[in-house]
């Protein structure tokens, strides 16, 4: 009797291995990373490629998604970890569809803010942004931004974020020395942040003090940090 029970529990859990299986080779050509585009707030995942189907999620606009052809109405995608399907007309691979925000600036923080996974405060860090850092902002609701940083992209809280660069005590026009060629003026204050363009030793920039080991500079219409060190 025990050899028939562990039998019919083997015989049921490859079965639900073959469903798994027949469900992952059924989905179609994958397209990648996909944003919901041309609605106002939300669209619907639903549990099948019907509009009459259950809604699994609402997915807000701007939000990413792993998507996988369907047929020419309806993606199959995948949203927080969740499988369902999307209408095609909903769904873009260019987040420039999205509200574009332009540069903005983290701000309003002590040190750093988190660029998080997904949009929500619970959502796994991607990285930490740091004060004064610029990001390339779209919009995704009254909360959230989406945001591209050093080749990395996430979700930010928009109450970290500003239009305007974030400066502190002006130390004036400050000229870059201690050098042998150039200084890198970087996204954020750290070397291992980004770069912005390179300045030659002798060139003038407008300083503002950020902390112990960087400034706040502006260089012909751009803006970034450099180590102290290298003003003079």
């Amino acid at each position: 009797m025990r050899m028939k029970r562990k039998t019919a529990l083997l015989l049921a859990v490859i079965l639900a291995l073959c469903a798994l299986c027949a469900a992952a080779l059924a989905r179609g050509e994958y397209l990648g990373t996909m944003f919901v585009v041309n609605c106002d707030d939300w669209v619907s995942l639903r549990s099948a490629p019907d509009s009459g189907s259950a809604r699994l999620a609402k997915v807000p606009l701007g939000a990413a998604v792993e998507a996988y052809y369907y047929n020419g109405l309806y993606n199959e995608c995948r949203y927080n970890g969740t499988w369902g399907y999307i209408l095609s007309q909903y769904l873009s691979s260019d987040y420039g569809h999205v509200s574009y925000m332009g540069t903005m600036y983290v701000a309003n923080c002590q040190n750093w803010v988190t660029l998080r996974r997904y949009p929500s405060t619970d959502a796994p860090e991607v990285t930490r942004v740091p004060l004064g850092a610029s990001v390339e902002a779209y919009y995704y609701n009254g909360e959230f931004a989406y945001c591209l940083y050093d080749n990395l992209e996430g979700y930010i809280l928009r109450q970290y974020l500003s239009d305007e660069p974030v400066r502190v005590s002006y130390m004036g026009t400050r000229i870059i020395a201690n050098c042998d060629s150039w200084v890198t003026l970087r996204s954020g204050p750290s070397t291992g942040a980004g770069t912005v363009t390179r300045i030659p030793r002798g060139a003038s920039v407008e300083a503002y003090y950020y902390n112990g080991e960087f400034a706040y500079c502006e260089y012909n219409g751009l803006n970034g940090f450099i180590l102290l060190k290298y003003l003079r």
